[in-house]
């Protein structure tokens, strides 16, 4: 059986840790039940985990059969199995591939100085409550929609910057929401009664007005969902920044030029997303896309490196070296700790054949 777990706390600051265990029948079936949902006092640390983990196999009477421990990349995580009974057992601890995936590019959008202000992308300290912070809503609400102030937390030449304090002031309150709402709705107005005033047919191109997403740090691809509904939405922002009665967004235009540099980090980001939502499914086993999953990425990455677009600009290139180190990093560290990430591919017959070629492919480029 392998055990995956997962801790965190509620909005009423109580702290939670979830226990799950998988296995295959002799049917070949997957199977997963939760074991146990305890709280968790104390601090996060991963020997206090390994203890309510050890308590709740023990109880079960399930520790002759456990053969993996499944976690994320927190770092509490990463002493979990150190401090667990079982450790010295040969257990295997295999590290959540999907968190390395939505957290390396962050990397690149660092370069962009797209990550809020004072954010320490290595902080292993950083709790959870620490990053909302940095991107919660925090004096947008009180801020007069006709004073065009400068927030001098915002970096102006950052366009993804400007892209969050424009969502931040218009989930800000009620009548900001409707405001942009509105300007949403009148610009698909336009394009419709242009289209039957010329004797074409009008689809709209969506249905419903969507509001715009704050990023948050904690939260998988945020980022990309972030950057993918301003895209979606460019021209009611474009109106916005230059609405007579809310000079608040008036600071914040984006060029041409930064709407480019926004579709391209986008663009981007789209493919770790692909890449985090193949290896986060519930429905069926994801091992052995493991090791697929890094090279591919690995490869895109290098490439990036390559374009003349980020060997353009220095700040990008570290970017995005930073990411294929973190990668790499990872890789190494995962495929030493635990042979399993091989096993599962060499056995799953969509992907042996393919791995060898795949590895011919990253040697090249790595050198």
């Amino acid at each position: 059986m392998a055990v995956a777990c997962d801790a965190w706390t509620s909005s009423n600051r109580i702290a939670f840790l979830a226990i799950i265990g998988s296995w295959i029948t002799q049917d070949w079936n997957l199977e997963e039940i939760l074991l146990d949902f305890v709280e968790l006092p104390g601090a996060h640390s991963g020997q206090n985990m390994a203890s309510a983990i050890a308590s709740v196999i023990s109880e079960l009477g399930i520790s002759n059969k456990l053969v993996a421990l499944v976690s994320d990349n927190a770092s509490n995580n990463g002493t979990l199995p150190v401090h667990h009974p079982h450790y010295y057992l040969q257990l295997a601890f295999v590290a959540n591939l999907p968190e390395l995936i939505t957290t390396s590019p962050l990397l690149i959008v660092w370069a962009y100085r797209a990550v809020a202000t004072g954010l320490r992308t290595g902080d292993e300290t950083l709790t959870v409550e620490d990053a909302e912070a940095f991107v919660a809503d925090g004096n947008e609400a009180d801020e007069a929609d006709n004073i065009s102030t400068i927030d001098h937390t915002v970096d102006l030449a950052s366009a993804i910057d400007k892209v969050r304090k424009i969502a931040k002031i218009v989930r800000s309150s009620p009548q900001r929401m409707e405001l942009f709402r509105a300007t949403a709705e009148s610009i698909e107005d336009y394009y419709e009664k242009r289209a039957l005033s010329s004797g074409k047919k009008y689809i709209k191109t969506r249905k419903v007005v969507k509001n715009l997403i704050l990023d948050v740090v904690t939260r998988w691809n945020s980022v990309y969902f972030m950057l993918e509904h301003a895209l979606e939405f460019s021209e009611a922002i474009d109106a916005l920044t230059s609405h007579p009665k809310a000079k608040i967004f008036h600071p914040y235009a984006l060029s041409k030029e930064d709407w480019k540099s926004v579709a391209l980090v986008c663009k981007w980001l789209n493919y770790f997303r692909s890449a985090s939502t193949m290896m986060s499914a519930e429905k069926y086993p994801t091992l052995s896309f493991s090791l697929r999953i890094y090279f591919v990425l690995i490869l895109y990455v290098s490439r990036l490196e390559q374009s003349s677009i980020v060997q353009e600009s220095a700040p990008l290139a570290a970017g995005v070296h930073a990411c294929k180190s973190k990668l790499l990093e990872f890789f190494d560290k995962s495929t030493f700790d635990s042979e399993y990430y091989y096993f599962a591919t060499i056995l799953d017959p969509r992907f042996k054949i393919s791995v060898q070629s795949v590895m011919g492919s990253l040697q090249s480029i790595l050198g």
